[in-house]
């Protein structure tokens, strides 16, 4: 006989506690329910989230918390200001941090950053973020020579 198992249905607001502080991702999207479907992945899985509605908000998240934060999620297409300013923005003031594109308008994009398509699932996003951060430990650690040479997504063919 199995015992019927009773959904989660805690709010998910903090990572769970543990000696080593989970890596600090800001989320970056105009839709609220977009912000809170990626922090409630993230928290599951032992992330620390902040969010930011706009680019300009992603921006005063970073001069804010630019030292703890290790990855910035954002979408493109955003009212003010869109992700691709963002992009180049964060790269320009914060070299080396870790950036992932989720977007609905990805077909003509031209970035250095991995793009995954919205719809996404959580597995989907789950492991691209994992990829991301992996990627930023192993350019810090000099090993960036393997990583730079594999194509990403949303990279623009080399011919």
């Amino acid at each position: 006989m199995t015992t019927p198992t009773v959904p989660d249905t805690r709010e998910a607001t903090e990572a769970p506690s543990s000696d080593v502080p989970a890596p600090l991702v800001l989320i970056v999207d105009d839709e609220s329910r977009i912000r809170a479907l990626f922090r409630r992945w993230l928290v599951r899985a032992g992330y620390q989230v902040v969010e930011a509605g706009s680019g300009s908000e992603a921006i005063q998240q970073l001069m804010s918390n630019g030292v703890t934060i290790k990855l910035v999620v954002t979408d493109r297409n955003m009212p003010s200001g869109n992700g691709d300013d963002l992009i180049r923005a964060v790269q320009a003031t914060w070299p080396g941090m870790p950036i992932l594109c989720v977007t609905g308008y990805g077909d003509d994009m031209r970035t250095t950053v991995p793009i995954l398509a919205k719809p996404v699932s959580g597995p989907v996003f789950m492991e691209a973020i994992e990829r991301a951060l992996a990627g930023a430990v192993s350019e810090t650690a000099g090993a960036a020579a393997s990583a730079d040479s594999a194509p990403r997504r949303g990279s623009p063919p080399t011919t």
